[in-house]
């Protein structure tokens, strides 16, 4: 983690715990993004964040890797934080594999957190990027680069800044709408509307 380490002390209020972290993961084999907010701290000191890199030569099976991953993640939590995850972006064709392995993490880690009891979100990557650059199709680039105006931080590859975007996104105590669901009608009922016109 970069900069001081994070406290694990939290200020209680009465019997209310007063938030002051929040933390944004951005899940991947290769590189996952993490990263904290401390909302105690002042402008341009707010954001510790790193990235959890792994190599498959370094583990016997995608098992072992995975379990690595979480573990690194839940540990490196803030006592009492919530968390906001990137959801899974599902490929098809040639890219279905690739979906389906990083589907596989991101449940490990998502079980993880709740076995622990941690509180979490997810949202979709459009959000995340709607969120921070007001434009749902940005590009990696793009979201980097408003990171860095945004906040003053020059992140080292794309999982860190979507991170910190979550981890943004998490202080403000928005909460995701659901998706709305698109309705089919049956056949019978397709020709009974165009009767009805």
């Amino acid at each position: 983690m970069r900069g001081n380490q994070i406290s694990r002390n939290n200020t209680l209020n009465s019997e209310k715990i007063i938030m002051s972290k929040y933390v944004g993961i951005d899940t991947s084999f290769t590189g996952t993004g993490f990263a904290v907010k401390d909302d105690t701290k002042p402008d341009g000191q707010q954001f510790e964040f790193k990235t959890i890199k792994t190599k498959p030569e370094d583990f016997k099976d995608d098992t072992d890797r995975i379990c690595f991953i979480r573990d690194e993640i839940i540990k490196s939590i803030p006592e009492n934080a919530p968390v906001v995850i990137e959801d899974v972006f599902v490929g098809h064709g040639p890219s279905a594999g690739a979906s389906l392995r990083l589907a596989l993490l991101a449940g490990c880690v998502r079980a993880g957190l709740r076995d622990k009891g941690i509180k979490f979100t997810i949202i979709t990557p459009t959000m995340v990027k709607k969120y921070i650059t007001g434009k749902g199709n940005a590009n990696k680039e793009v979201i980097m680069m408003t990171v860095f105006k945004k906040f003053g931080i020059e992140t080292s590859n794309n999982n860190e800044s979507d991170a910190i975007s979550m981890a943004d996104y998490c202080s403000t105590g928005k909460t995701p709408e659901a998706p709305k669901k698109k309705t089919k009608k049956v056949k019978g009922e397709v020709e009974q509307s165009l009767k009805e016109i």
